[in-house]
């Protein structure tokens, strides 16, 4: 019974802290002092955990609290279109506790572009993938797990195959469907060796490794330019085989086609794409031997417990 409590309590104190975390902007617009703060810099950022990657876009803005000569700045994360939208020195709404803004713990501000859930509308084809697997994962898991249908628990085995597929195998990135020629600077470089393995970019190169060794590794790459039309540069991802562009360096320049309507579609001219399709093949070959396996396992133990019940049941009446 006490540990029954002691676990609802852990859960509504979680679902506290994630409220929470997600309205306290909201607490601040609500009860903070009203001031007028101005862009200062503007950082986009990738981030490739998983052999995937995420967009991150921050902006710095400055303020001063009256009577206070220090100059502070308040960062947050903004959608993609609200990033391109602003430049440095433009004028933004702002929401500040003086009493907190001493420690470095709680946000003691909040910028009126800003919202927490920047990260999923500036990600949907990431998150649309995890709801699919996730949507696909819980029907069994209720199956088994609640209504103990135990003849459900095979479903798992096409649910692991399609997660290998969907969330595993890499994938090219989109070509542009209105291409416009252009010249990029490779800003970073990350060569893929393994899959299913955590890793860290920055500038430079990096070389992950992991539980999965590919057989024909790939490279994502950073592309930085300037779209026609706009002030301010984006930064564009291409995939490519290793070794497809030879001794390729991060601070070259190169030459791309981007997509006019969405210019962080682009592609290097130069490079093959030929690691999806070898990815696959890879892995479907790996794990469809050790299903193949464990599936035969599993059968032998099923028939092998049926053919002992049923020599129990008829061996029962003679006794």
């Amino acid at each position: 019974m006490k540990r029954h409590a002691s676990g609802i309590v852990g859960f509504l104190l979680f679902a506290g802290l994630m409220f929470l975390f997600y309205e306290w902007p909201s607490v601040i617009d609500a009860s903070g002092v009203d001031a007028t703060a101005r862009v200062t810099e503007k950082r986009e950022g990738i981030r490739i955990p998983f052999d995937n990657w995420f967009r991150r876009f921050e902006i710095v803005a400055a303020f001063r609290v009256p009577g206070d000569p220090i100059q502070r700045h308040a960062v947050c994360d903004v959608e993609q279109a609200t990033y391109d939208s602003l430049h440095v020195g433009d004028p933004v709404g702002l929401h500040y506790w003086p009493a907190l803004l001493a420690q470095p713990f709680i946000p003691a501000t909040h910028l009126s572009p800003c919202t927490p859930r920047a990260n999923f509308a500036s990600n949907p084809e990431v998150y649309q993938k995890l709801e699919i697997l996730l949507g696909t994962l819980l029907p069994i898991v209720f199956l088994v797990a609640v209504l103990r249908l135990r003849v459900a628990a095979w479903l798992f085995l096409p649910w692991f195959y399609f997660f290998l597929l969907t969330g595993v195998v890499p994938q090219t990135e989109p070509a542009p469907l209105q291409p416009r020629a252009a010249l990029a600077i490779v800003r970073n470089i990350t060569t893929i060796t393994m899959l299913m393995e955590n890793g860290k970019s920055g500038s430079g190169s990096h070389v992950k490794f992991g539980p999965i060794k590919l057989e024909h590794p790939f490279q994502i790459i950073q592309l930085e330019f300037t779209p026609a039309g706009m002030r301010d540069p984006v930064v564009a991802i291409d995939a490519i085989d290793l070794n497809s562009i030879p001794n390729i360096k991060a601070g070259e320049t190169v030459s791309i086609d981007y997509d006019s309507q969405v210019p962080r579609i682009a592609r290097m001219r130069a490079g093959t794409r030929d690691f999806p399709g070898q990815a696959r093949r890879q892995i479907l070959t790996l794990f469809g031997v050790l299903g193949i396996f464990f599936g035969a396992i599993l059968v032998a133990s099923h028939v092998r417990g049926r053919r002992r019940a049923a020599t129990r049941t008829g061996a029962s009446p003679g006794r």
